[in-house]
Parts: structure tokens; C-alpha cells; sequence
């Protein structure tokens, strides 16, 4: 039995060590894959700016950020090198967060930066509205929010459209807020009925499928054959131009826009979707008539 034992044991160290090994040896293939896209990118910043300065465009090394992107569920310790890029003699420093063209985002490819600054700055002016305007008439006081408050809350829509509850809440508020002190002895849902105004979350789907049916039609110079597929069932009495779901494999995915908009597309009618002048009017009408609750149920 001594020998059995001893047998089990040995021959489970070498597993174990077999298993270190091979686990060791994955480590370090893929450490080796990170220091090698490293010096790729740093010779690819090299070469930046030795075109730059031989057409003599001056680069401004101040605006220039690093920013590593990885998964939350995922984080490997062990490829978290400090890694150090160079350009112009400058070194660029590692920020968590980054503003492009208007939208911010962390390193975990979150827009929860850009939505909270978005609030921040809606609120404020939201705020300002109902100080610097004495009278309380809630035609002009909605007209005024429609132009200044809303376009901050709904800048780039289609990219960073929020799919958290606590997010949507967040920007719903806003909103909420404002109608709260024009009407503050009416429910929110009469008084954006008495101010004549949808949510701002029905107002994120229309602009989702607005910007679909330019995609569709070729009114936006985007090939969307790539991503947005027609659907082969013909059998339906309701929308002719349905489009085929795609293959998702997480929440993040399932909430981009050529993935997250085909819900809604394939609810509308041929009513809506064949008419391209009265498009927008269409679909409000439609929204606004069907109810948005059974209109947003996936």
C-alpha cells in the first residue's frame, strides 16, 4: 500500500510540475508577444516622427497620451508592463482616461467618464435656466432646455449610448429635474406629457434608428454590408426589411449600435421604413402611438 501511495504521489508532483511548466511557459510566450507589440508601437511612433519633421509638421508631444485598454473580467498581472513610449524626445505619459473627439472613456473601454461629465455639465445649465429666467412659463422654459441642456445629454448618442440602469437614471434625471420645477404637483410621466416631451431614452432610439436607416439607404459613407446582414425570413406582415441578428458574447457587445438597434428595427412597419422624406415623423408617431414600453421590450 506504501508503494501505491508512493507511486500516487510521485506521479502526481510530476503532473503538478508538468502543469507549472507549461503554465510557465504560456506566461512567458505571451510576455513575449507584449514586449514585442511594445517596440512595435514605439517604432511605429519613430517613424511618425521622422515623417513629420522631414514635411516639417511640428507634432505636439503635450496632447499626446497612453492609454492601455484591457478587459475587467480578464486582467492579466503579469502583462501590466510599465511600458514607456517615446515621441519627440518626450515621454508620454499613462492616463486612465482619454477624450476623443468629444467622448471620453477609461481603460476598460467604459463610457461611465463621458456620461458623468455629460450630467455635470446638463445639470448646470439646467440649473442656470430656471435661475437667470424669472418667468415660469413652461413653453419657453422647455424651449430653453431643448436648445441648451439637451444636446449636451445627447452628443454622439449612437456611440456611447448607456445600457446600465444606473446610467440611464442618471441622465433621465436631468430631465426629471427640470419638469419637477415647472410642475412640482404633477408625476413625470404627465409632466412630459403636458410640456409635450418624450424621454430622453426614446429619444437615444430614434437617433439609433435614424442613423441606421442612413446607413441602410447609403445616406452615410459607411459600407454597412460588413455588419448589418438582411434577414432571409420573408414571412412576415410587418417590417420587409428585417435584418438578421448577429452572434453576441457579452452584455458589451450585445449593446453596440449595429448590434443593440436591430431589436428595434425589425418591430417597425413597412409604413415607417419606406418613407424617406417623413422618416423622423414617422417613427415618432409610431412610438409615440404603439407606447414606448412595448416598443423597448427586446
Amino acid at each position: 500500500m506504501s508503494n501505491v501511495k508512493m507511486s500516487q504521489m510521485t506521479n502526481d508532483d510530476d503532473d503538478q510540475q508538468t502543469c507549472t511548466a507549461s503554465l510557465s511557459a504560456d506566461i512567458l510566450t505571451e510576455c513575449g508577444i507584449a514586449i514585442k507589440r511594445q517596440h512595435g508601437v514605439q517604432s511605429s511612433l519613430d517613424y511618425i516622427h521622422s515623417w513629420s519633421s522631414y514635411w516639417q509638421l511640428k507634432l505636439s508631444p503635450t496632447k499626446c497620451t497612453v492609454l492601455h485598454v484591457n478587459s475587467q473580467r480578464k486582467t492579466k498581472d503579469y502583462l501590466t508592463v510599465d511600458a514607456v513610449y517615446n515621441i519627440c524626445g518626450s515621454t508620454l505619459p499613462v492616463v486612465s482616461t482619454v477624450i476623443d473627439l468629444g467622448v471620453s472613456y477609461d481603460n476598460h473601454y467604459s463610457f461611465r467618464p463621458h456620461i458623468n461629465s455629460i450630467v455635470s455639465k446638463a445639470s448646470l445649465r439646467a440649473k442656470l435656466i430656471l435661475k437667470c429666467f424669472v418667468i415660469r412659463d413652461s413653453g419657453i422654459l422647455c424651449k430653453a432646455f431643448c436648445a441648451f441642456v439637451r444636446p449636451a445629454l445627447e452628443f454622439s448618442s449612437e456611440i456611447c449610448n448607456p445600457y446600465f440602469k444606473m446610467d440611464i437614471k442618471k441622465i433621465e434625471n436631468v430631465q426629471r429635474h427640470f419638469t419637477n420645477a415647472i410642475f412640482p404637483q404633477l408625476p413625470h410621466h404627465e409632466r412630459l406629457t403636458r410640456v409635450r416631451l418624450p424621454t430622453l431614452e426614446m429619444r437615444r432610439i430614434m437617433a439609433d434608428l435614424t442613423t441606421h436607416y442612413k446607413l441602410l439607404n447609403s445616406q452615410i459613407d459607411i459600407d454597412s454590408t460588413n455588419f448589418l446582414i438582411a434577414s432571409t425570413n420573408l414571412h412576415t406582415t410587418e417590417n420587409s426589411h428585417k435584418l438578421t441578428k448577429n452572434h453576441i458574447l457579452n452584455i458589451r457587445d450585445a449593446n453596440m449600435f449595429h448590434n443593440r438597434v436591430i431589436n428595434f428595427w425589425n418591430k417597425l412597419p413597412d409604413t415607417v421604413t419606406t418613407s424617406i422624406s417623413s422618416f423622423k415623423w414617422r417613427l415618432l408617431s409610431f412610438m409615440v402611438n404603439i407606447g414606448f414600453e412595448h416598443f423597448s421590450v427586446n
